[in-house]
């Protein structure tokens, strides 16, 4: 990893808060119209934004993950058949009288194969009908990336090759980018190469610039590790020139405890006229008698000195455990500071959040977050407030502030799609309750069967006790109207409309 992308990823971690994670997981129902006993998984995200006067829908996230609020890592996706995520697609609103725009259409996979972006059409009213970029992928029998192309407005900007040693280990990659309008160039234009030990440990980045005659390293990045396999040290060096020497350009140092957790971190740059190395930043972690961290500190090098720049103090309940205050104190002289208080309910989860700004010497309210869980623990409402008035003990809720509605589906899969993994038939499709429903699946046996209404709520469940391949469903239950049927096998799942008249 390069020092910038180090530095980019100590800003991230540095002031990222990580909201409640929603659990994922699937229902496998025995009977009739039976409520889960798994959580769903997440189908949308409603967000209304305060204009002054009320509350307002400002984006809907309709079978999306989010995640700022109720998401688990990915930004969004829709599913397909099973619980893998194919496919993420994302319909946005942007204000409440404007027609859906589908801003992004793309397919997603681990690793994905193609991944195509279709950008808004001009007017607003819809997306263009060509995708505005492309990424292809073709993979390997070990199921990762050997060769990447990227086109943007059908024109090909970058390809880069992959090659991995016996052990799956990321050997080399040579990029190949736009020379031409035509075209990308015939030869790499920079070959990276790297370098591990017996313990599969990355020790060396070589970059070596293909545009020169002949080529040479331009830069190099070194890593070491302690016996227990702990990185220790990064230090990353350049040139300008095949005869130039090397320059010092960048370092990381890591110290660790007895125990093994990480105490202190030092980040080196250095102005690459000189090639010394000055210290730019410094962060350290002590640990209380739990080994949960107690202080975080960040500081950085004035020239002559280190400046504390912030300083985040933890707290926890004695009986509990739970993280109770986080006092943040920022500047040199401490001028800013800030309390965030966790408030817990009576099952552990987060009730509320409220961060306190310290004036004139006294705490006042700055936000507040409040949670509510559904039956499963999940979070399907999210309340950011700020703006505390202590005349009126109120709330003011300043334009840009949002709340969130989260909606869950209540089945593994979209009823909204028509998902064909598993191959089947239906007959007579319209149907009567006095006929019953023939099904015949063109793969393998039926295991499951179940009927929900056009808006996703479960009807029926029926599991099959005795799988076969032709099932008759009897569907005297159901009044006139248009359903979803699910047909689920021991791998396979499909979905279709049936009519009831």
């Amino acid at each position: 990893m390069t020092l910038k992308n180090k530095l980019q990823m100590k800003q991230i971690y540095r002031f990222a808060l990580i909201p409640a994670l929603c659990l994922l997981s699937f229902h496998n129902g025995k009977l009739h119209a039976q409520a889960p006993q798994k959580p769903p998984r997440l189908a949308a995200v409603i967000h209304e934004e305060y204009d002054g006067t009320r509350f307002k829908p400002s984006r809907d996230s309709t079978k999306i993950h989010w995640h700022d609020t109720c998401g688990t890592g990915f930004n969004y996706f829709t599913y397909a058949s099973g619980s893998i995520p194919d496919y993420f697609f994302t319909s946005l609103i942007d204000t409440p009288a404007a027609t859906s725009v589908r801003a992004y259409h793309e397919r997603w996979l681990q690793p994905f194969d193609t991944m195509s972006t279709y950008a808004p059409s001009p007017s607003g009213t819809g997306y263009l009908p060509t995708p505005s970029g492309i990424t292809a992928q073709t993979i390997n029998n070990r199921n990762m990336p050997e060769n990447i192309l990227i086109q943007e407005n059908g024109t090909a900007v970058r390809r880069e090759e992959l090659f991995y040693d016996a052990s799956g280990n990321w050997k080399v990659s040579r990029r190949y980018n736009t020379q031409t309008p035509t075209g990308l160039a015939s030869t790499p234009n920079n070959i990276d190469s790297f370098t591990y030990d017996n313990n599969g440990n990355l020790v060396s980045i070589k970059y070596v610039d293909a545009l020169a005659t002949p080529p040479y390293v331009d830069r190099t990045s070194m890593r070491t590790y302690d016996n227990n396999n702990r990185i220790l040290k990064v230090k990353d060096s350049i040139r300008f020139g095949a005869s130039d020497p090397y320059q010092a350009y960048g370092g990381v140092t890591y110290e660790y405890n007895s125990s093994g957790q990480l105490i202190s971190v030092t980040t080196e740059v250095a102005p690459v006229t000189t090639g010394v190395l000055a210290n730019q930043y410094w962060e350290g972690r002590t640990y209380n008698s739990s080994n949960r961290v107690e202080t975080h500190t960040f500081r950085e090098w004035s020239g002559t000195a280190w400046d504390t720049t912030q300083r985040y103090s933890y707290s926890y309940a004695s009986v509990t455990g739970n993280l109770e205050t986080v006092f943040i104190l920022q500047g040199p002289s401490f001028d800013t500071t800030w309390r965030v208080q966790w408030h817990y309910g009576s099952n552990n989860r987060w009730d509320s959040v409220i961060s306190y700004r310290r004036i004139a010497g006294q705490w006042l309210r700055s936000s507040k977050v409040s949670y509510l869980y559904n039956e499963f623990g999940q979070i399907t409402y999210i309340d950011d407030k700020s703006g505390w008035n202590p005349a009126t003990n109120a709330w003011y809720y300043q334009h840009g502030d949002r709340k969130a509605r989260c909606y869950y589906e209540s089945v593994p899969t979209s009823v909204k799609e028509k998902i064909s993994a598993l191959p089947f038939s239906v007959y007579p499709n319209p149907t009567s309750n006095k006929e019953g429903l023939h099904i015949r699946s063109g793969g393998e046996a039926i295991r499951q069967l179940s009927v929900y209404n056009i808006s996703g709520s479960l009807l029926i469940r029926q599991k099959i006790n005795n799988p076969a391949k032709d099932v008759v469903f009897d569907l005297g239950p159901l009044a006139s109207g248009t359903y979803i049927l699910h047909v689920s096998g021991e791998k396979s799942k499909g979905s279709t409309k049936i009519t009831v008249r």
